[in-house]
């Protein structure tokens, strides 16, 4: 897990399984999330705002 933080009342993951792009660089997904009876459960980020969203938080945290 790279980070998680909760916007407009949506919480995000932002993580990385260990896979990397053509240039060596660990790639990052990012989705949101629910708790649902103790368990996690990712859902798709599909609106651009929400993405941008993602891309500043990983910018603060220099993680991208």
């Amino acid at each position: 897990i790279v980070l998680t933080f909760k916007e407009n009342n949506i919480n995000y993951i932002i993580y990385q399984d260990g896979t990397k792009d053509e240039n060596g660089n660990l790639v990052n997904y990012a989705s949101r999330f629910v708790v649902e009876e103790g368990n996690y459960v990712l859902n798709a980020i599909e609106d651009d705002k929400e993405w941008e969203l993602v891309e500043s938080k990983l910018n603060e945290k220099g993680a991208n």
